[in-house]
C-alpha cells in the first residue's frame, strides 16, 4: 500500500514537471517561434514584390536593348543606301530616264556592281533593287511581284522623301518558287525636289533573330515587332508574321499614349513591355504572362518555406530542451513553496549554480531567506498580540467594574431624586455613563465627540472634589466625528487632574484642542498645573502609567508612527499631544 502510495506521489511529482515543461515550451513557442514565422512570412511576401519588379524590370531591360540593335543595324542599311542616293552618276542616269533621254535598255553596269556590292557583303539584305518609270534593276534573289511590292507601299513612302522608310514584312514568291515573308526598306531617290527613283531592300526575317537581347522562358508569353499600324513585322510565334494585331492591351502603345517605352499590368494576367524604335517607328513588344513570374515566386516560396520548416524545427528541437532544463528546478522549487505551511517553513538550502540556471538558484536563496524571515515575524507577531492583548486588558481593569455596581448606582440615582440631591445625582449619572463604556468590550471604537461627552462626564464627577477645575474644549465641528480609541483623552485629563491639580491652590485648567493634516489627527491637552518630570514618564512602576498605557496602545494598533508626546516642566504644566490616523 505504501509503494502503491510513493508511485502515486512520483507519477504527480512527474506530471506537474512536465505541465510546467509544456508551459514554458508554449510561451516561448508564441514568444520566439510566431513571430519569427511571421517575420519569414513577411520577408516572403517582400521577396516576392522584389521577384516581380526584377523580373519585369529585367525583360524592360532586354527590350531598351532589342529596339537599340535594331536601331543600330537598320540605320546601317541606311547608310548602304546612301551608295545610291549621293551617287551622281546614278542620280544623273535616272534624271534622263525621267525626262526620257535615254534608252532603258542599256543599263550602266555601275548600278549591278553597286547592288550586287550591297547584298553580296550582307546577309541578310536579299535583294536589292532601283527603280524609276519602266526602269527596273534586281540584285539578289529574284521576286516575281517586286512590282506589287513597290506599288503597294507607294502610299506609305512617298510622304517622306529623301528618307529611309521601313516597310512591314509582307509574303514574298522566289523565283526558285520560295514563298515566304521579308521586311523592306524604300528610299526615293530625289534631284531638284523631284523623285526620279526609288531604291528598295528586302531583308530576311532571320534579322530579328539575331537582334533579339534576350529570350523568353519558355511559354512565358510573346515578343512582338509591330508597324505604327499595327502589323507584325516579326514575332516570336512566327505563324503571326503578317497579320494585323487585334489585342486592345495594345492599342494604348501604338497611339502614342504610353510614351516611347514603358509597361503596362494586365490584370494580373500579363505584363505589356514595349520600346519605340527611332530609326523605323516600330515598337517592340514583349507580352511577358503573370504565370512565368507566379512559377518563379513559387519555387522562390517552396524555398522559404523550406527553410522556415527547418529552422522552426531546429528551434522547436531547441526549445524543448531548453524548457526541460528550466521546468525541473522550477518544480523542484514549487515544491519546497508548496510544503510551506503554518507547521512547516523549513525550506532546503539552495542548490548549487551548476544544478539550475543562476535566477533559479537567487529564487530559492531568496525563499530560503525568506522563510526564515517569516518565522522571526510569527515570533515578533506573537509577542506583538500578547502585548497588545496585554494592555487592553489592562485598560480595562482600570475601568471595568462588577455589574452590580450599575443596579446599585441606579438605586442611588433614584435615591437622590426622591430626596432632591441633585449634585449626587449628577455625579452618579456620570458614573454611570462611564462604568456603560467601560463595560462594552465590543465597541472599542467611538467619536470624538463621545470622547468629549465621556471626559466632560468624568470632570463632573472630579469636580466635586477639586472645585476650582475649567474644562475648555476648542475641536472643529467637523472633526467631532472622527473616531478615536475609547478612553484616550479621559486618561490623559485624569493624569492632568491627579498629578497637575493635587495640592493645587491655583484655578486649575484644562484645554482641549484638534487639528487635521495629511490624514494625521492631532489633539492637545494641556493644562496649567505643577507639572512633571518626564524621566519617569514610560517606567510602569512609576506615577503616569496611564499616560504610558494610551501610547501603548496606539502604537500596537496604528503602528509607531502615532502615539503621543509629552511636554512637561515642574511649575509650568504639561501639554499631552496624541496623533491618530483619521477615521471615519
Amino acid at each position: 500500500m505504501q509503494h502503491k502510495r510513493k508511485a502515486a506521489g512520483n507519477r504527480k511529482k512527474e506530471d506537474g514537471v512536465m505541465q510546467t515543461q509544456k508551459k514554458i515550451f508554449y510561451t516561448f513557442m508564441l514568444v520566439i517561434v510566431i513571430p519569427t514565422i511571421l517575420f519569414f512570412s513577411l520577408i516572403l511576401k517582400i521577396s516576392t514584390r522584389l521577384v516581380e519588379k526584377r523580373t519585369v524590370s529585367a525583360s524592360e531591360l532586354v527590350v531598351k536593348e532589342s529596339v537599340k540593335r535594331i536601331d543600330t543595324l537598320l540605320n546601317n542599311y541606311n547608310r548602304i543606301s546612301m551608295q545610291i542616293y549621293y551617287n551622281q552618276n546614278i542620280i544623273d542616269y535616272l534624271d534622263k530616264i525621267s525626262r526620257k533621254e535615254v534608252d532603258i535598255k542599256n543599263k550602266p553596269t555601275i548600278i549591278a556592281e553597286i547592288l550586287d556590292s550591297m547584298v553580296n557583303s550582307d546577309k541578310y539584305l536579299m535583294t536589292a533593287a532601283l527603280k524609276a518609270q519602266d526602269f527596273l534593276i534586281m540584285r539578289g534573289t529574284k521576286f516575281y511581284n517586286i512590282e506589287d511590292y513597290f506599288n503597294t507601299n507607294k502610299d506609305k513612302y512617298t510622304g517622306i522623301p529623301g528618307r529611309a522608310f521601313w516597310l512591314a514584312s509582307r509574303r514574298m514568291k522566289t523565283g526558285l518558287g520560295d514563298d515566304t515573308f521579308y521586311f523592306g526598306m524604300m528610299r526615293l531617290i530625289r534631284k531638284d525636289n523631284n523623285t526620279i527613283g526609288e531604291l528598295l531592300f528586302l531583308l530576311r526575317q532571320e534579322f530579328f533573330d539575331d537582334v533579339y537581347a534576350g529570350s523568353l522562358p519558355d511559354n512565358s508569353g510573346n515578343d512582338y515587332i509591330l508597324s505604327q499600324d499595327g502589323m507584325i513585322i516579326s514575332a516570336s510565334d512566327k505563324n503571326k508574321i503578317g497579320l494585323k494585331i487585334n489585342d486592345l492591351n495594345f492599342n494604348s502603345v501604338l497611339t502614342g499614349e504610353m510614351g516611347e517605352y514603358g509597361y503596362i499590368p494586365i490584370k494580373n494576367k500579363s505584363y505589356v513591355i514595349f520600346a519605340r524604335s527611332k530609326e523605323s517607328g516600330w515598337y517592340f513588344i514583349r507580352e511577358l504572362e503573370a504565370k512565368s513570374i507566379s512559377d518563379t515566386i513559387a519555387q522562390l516560396r517552396i524555398s522559404f518555406i523550406i527553410l522556415i520548416a527547418c529552422f522552426c524545427s531546429f528551434l522547436i528541437l531547441l526549445l524543448y530542451f531548453f524548457s526541460k532544463g528550466i521546468s525541473r528546478p522550477i518544480n523542484t522549487l514549487a515544491e519546497c513553496i508548496h510544503k510551506i505551511g503554518p507547521k512547516n517553513l523549513d525550506i532546503p538550502a539552495p542548490p548549487s549554480e551548476n544544478y539550475a540556471p543562476d535566477e533559479i538558484v537567487k529564487l530559492h536563496k531568496y525563499l530560503y531567506e525568506m522563510s526564515l524571515r517569516i518565522e522571526q515575524l510569527i515570533d515578533e507577531v506573537a509577542k506583538t498580540e500578547r502585548l497588545k492583548t496585554e494592555a487592553e486588558l489592562k485598560a480595562l481593569r482600570n475601568h471595568i467594574s462588577p455589574h452590580f455596581i450599575y443596579n446599585t448606582l441606579d438605586t442611588i440615582k433614584w435615591m437622590t431624586i426622591i430626596n432632591k440631591q441633585e449634585n449626587i445625582q449628577k455625579m452618579v449619572c456620570a458614573m454611570d455613563k462611564l462604568m456603560r463604556y467601560a463595560s462594552d468590550y465590543k465597541k472599542n471604537l467611538i467619536t470624538l465627540d463621545e470622547e468629549i461627552d465621556l471626559t466632560r462626564e468624568y470632570l463632573l464627577i472630579q469636580q466635586m472634589r477639586y472645585s476650582d477645575i475649567n474644562l475648555i474644549i476648542s475641536i472643529p465641528k467637523k472633526m467631532k466625528g472622527f473616531l478615536i480609541n475609547k478612553f484616550i483623552l479621559q486618561t490623559i485629563v485624569e493624569n492632568s487632574i491627579i498629578h497637575g491639580f493635587k495640592n493645587y491652590k491655583n484655578t486649575g485648567t484644562i484645554i482641549i484642542k484638534a487639528s487635521v493634516q495629511n490624514a494625521v489627527l492631532t489633539i492637545t491637552v494641556s493644562d496649567n498645573g505643577r507639572g512633571f518630570d518626564i524621566d519617569g514618564l514610560r517606567n510602569e512602576d512609576r506615577p503616569h502609567t496611564g499616560l504610558y498605557s494610551v501610547e501603548q496602545r496606539l502604537k500596537l494598533n496604528y503602528g509607531d508612527e502615532f502615539g503621543i508626546n509629552v511636554c512637561s516642566r515642574p511649575g509650568k504644566g504639561t501639554v499631552v499631544t496624541v496623533k491618530l490616523p483619521v477615521l471615519e
